[in-house]
């Protein structure tokens, strides 16, 4: 084998190498995507005036507290936006009694997989209550939103007030 020849293996064996690493990179699972990113977890003190209290447990509903997850696309990203600009990454739903307490929210609504659109690669957070109604029911809950970054929320519960409509 000339030296020519053997160069030329060597650097097939290396290009073989490198892809068997990038495909094993691309079926990373689920839980360790999610493992890079961290604690997502976060709380929202959520606080109801006596009148939407008894007006909920009136009508016998409890209420649901969503965290959407978004961020600013990354140029590449820039087709995937949402009506808002955004590039949505994913959402966490709890639903609670009418009445104030902190809810702990898990975070585990993110999609790792989007992650790589978002500029920062740090999420917004967009935090609101609404009533849990039936099926063509309005909301009957007027509460105050959240909208700041996952960073922010982790910091302190995020503090949402709730009265009735």
């Amino acid at each position: 084998m000339t030296i020519r020849n053997a160069q030329i293996a060597v650097a097939i064996a290396a290009i073989v190498v490198i892809i068997a690493m990038l495909s094993m990179c691309a079926r990373m699972p689920a839980k360790d995507k999610r493992a890079i990113l961290g604690n997502t977890g976060y709380e929202v003190a959520v606080t109801f005036t006596p009148a939407a209290t008894a007006a909920m447990k009136k009508l016998g509903q409890g209420a649901t507290v969503e965290g959407f997850f978004y961020g600013a696309p990354v140029e590449a990203a820039k087709d995937k936006v949402d009506e808002d600009g955004h590039i949505p990454a994913g959402m966490d739903q709890v639903d609670i009694a009418a009445n104030t307490q902190t809810v702990k929210m898990p975070g585990s609504g993110i999609d790792p997989d989007v992650m790589t659109h978002i500029a920062s690669g740090k999420p917004s957070l967009m935090v609101r209550v609404y009533s849990s109604t039936t099926a063509g029911t309005p909301n009957q809950l007027d509460c105050t939103t959240f909208n700041g970054t996952l960073a922010a929320a982790q910091t302190a519960p995020v503090a949402i007030a709730c009265d009735i409509r």
